[in-house]
């Protein structure tokens, strides 16, 4: 029996899913569907504290469902 790739790929589901399962990290995404942003406008627009916004920005990196450009002391972050 020969096996076969999941197209579904079940496994990185998982990750993407287990990444957006704070209300927090949602909020994230949906403010950066609307364009790159950084953490004091995060912060500002979702009311979240600074080190939290920190927290889940790096777990969405860790996903991969986000990137990251330094400019100067910013860092702006982008789907």
């Amino acid at each position: 029996m020969t096996s076969r790739s999941d197209p579904l790929e079940h496994k990185r589901c998982a990750e993407l899913l287990s990444a957006l399962a704070s209300p927090d990290r949602l909020g994230i995404v949906r403010l950066l569907v609307t364009g790159e942003t950084n953490v004091r406008q995060i912060t500002d627009t979702l009311g979240i504290a600074p080190l939290s916004v920190s927290h889940n920005l790096n777990a969405l990196k860790q996903s991969h469902l986000i990137e990251a450009r330094k400019d100067g002391r910013f860092v702006y972050y982008c789907l």
